[in-house]
């Protein structure tokens, strides 16, 4: 994995769950108070656990975490599922007291060159409808300019790594 300035991206574990896990529940919450709604998790930091596991069984060890390098806590992630046509990219977060340095964006630059380097198109899994449409992932993970989007024989579309464009 490349290193970021101030933080390092590295293949998640099984041994980053229960960080994973509040880091998700955390940064959901946020978002979600951010535009005026109830914080979707309820309970302790625990309640988002069953995602991580979830995706970890789907395809272990394909996710990316970011690393703080003074403190050594996680503060972002993805969860990457490369399949034979495409990668899918599942739920991403970065640590709300991290937003603004770029955290998203260099786990997002991580999966392009990956999707890059074997020529596969990104299919977006989200539950956000506004996410395409508005361009912004939850979470201010990245702001995309989608040149183009071809449609899948599905609803769900697929993007080719050649035309995201990371806006700074």
């Amino acid at each position: 994995m490349s290193e970021k300035p101030g933080f390092q991206l590295r293949i998640i574990s099984l041994d980053d769950r229960d960080e994973v896990t509040r880091l998700i529940f955390h940064s959901t919450n946020q978002y979600y108070l951010s535009i005026g709604r109830e914080p979707i998790f309820k309970g302790d930091e625990s309640a988002p656990s069953d995602i991580f596991d979830v995706y970890q069984r789907i395809d272990p060890d394909e996710g990316i975490v970011a690393v703080d390098d003074q403190s050594n806590q996680i503060i972002g992630s993805c969860f990457v599922h490369p399949r034979e046509t495409h990668f899918s990219l599942g739920i991403m977060n970065a640590h709300p007291d991290h937003f603004g340095r770029g955290v998203a964006r260099a786990i997002l630059a991580e999966i392009l060159d990956r999707a890059r380097q074997v020529n596969k198109p990104i299919r977006l899994v989200s539950s956000w409808p506004w996410s395409l449409s508005g361009a912004v992932w939850p979470g201010r993970i990245a702001r995309l300019r989608l040149d183009r989007l071809r449609k899948s024989s599905r609803t769900t579309p697929l993007l080719s790594p050649s035309r995201i464009r990371i806006i700074q």
